[in-house]
């Protein structure tokens, strides 16, 4: 395995992605992999959503394919950039992370994942401080939107289903 492998492997085990969309009760069991694919997931659309072409798994193999080999330095920087991205998600979401915040049985769902962690780790942790409270409500907009909920009804990897989000 090369170092992006063991990144992956590593970041999974981090309890917000190794604890994704099990619940409340525990009731989900994940496949062993499974956190990895999300950690991948960070990675492949932050630095290069543009290749993406409809097909999750190719787009993924693709990406770990060219990025096996990556530095320390490109490691180091990947996994700063994850942390970083999930803690400003965990400051403006706090227990919260990855749902739909307006239904009454709130799933974490990949969707969610995707656009959050995608979006939030564009701004300072300070500005996201400082403007939750907006944030959030702006977010139960989106959620609630029927444009947002048609971009993310079926066809979830689609590539202008992605784009909308």
């Amino acid at each position: 395995p090369g170092a992006l492998d063991e990144l992956l492997k590593e970041l999974s085990e981090v309890e917000e992605i190794m604890n994704f969309g099990v619940g409340a009760n525990g009731e989900k069991v994940k496949d062993s992999r499974e956190g990895e694919e999300q950690v991948l997931r960070f990675f492949a659309f932050r630095e290069r959503s543009a290749d993406y072409k409809n097909n999750l798994r190719e787009f993924l193999d693709e990406f770990m394919e060219t990025n096996a080999e990556s530095s320390v330095d490109d490691v180091k920087a990947r996994r700063l950039h994850f942390l970083d991205a999930l803690e400003k998600c965990k400051v403006v979401f706090g227990g919260e992370l990855f749902v739909d915040m307006n239904k009454a049985r709130r799933r974490q769902g990949m969707v969610y994942y995707d656009l959050l962690m995608q979006t939030l780790v564009a701004h300072s942790k300070e500005n996201l401080e400082k403007h939750r409270v907006g944030i959030v409500e702006a977010y139960k907009e989106l959620c609630a939107s029927p444009d947002f909920k048609k971009a993310t009804s079926g066809g979830l990897q689609m590539k202008a289903s992605i784009a909308r989000r």
